[in-house]
């Protein structure tokens, strides 16, 4: 903390496995939702891959207003 509206976060995350799938979107309501593959415009670029496992390092400051 270094006022009583500022706090300064830091944090260490180790994450050992990844979420496995495509990407996709859902499509309906109630009952009748459907999960469709999502398609990647190529004029943007390739495709993203994420692999969100290991040492992740975080800072971050929160203002608090009240």
């Amino acid at each position: 903390m270094t006022s009583p509206h500022r706090d300064w976060i830091i944090g260490l995350e180790y994450t050992v496995s990844s979420i496995t799938g495509g990407w996709g979107y859902t499509e309906g309501e109630g009952e009748d939702v459907k999960t469709e593959p999502a398609v990647w415009d190529s004029k943007v670029g390739p495709s993203p891959t994420l692999i969100p496992s290991g040492l992740f390092f975080t800072v971050g400051i929160r203002f608090l207003n009240f």
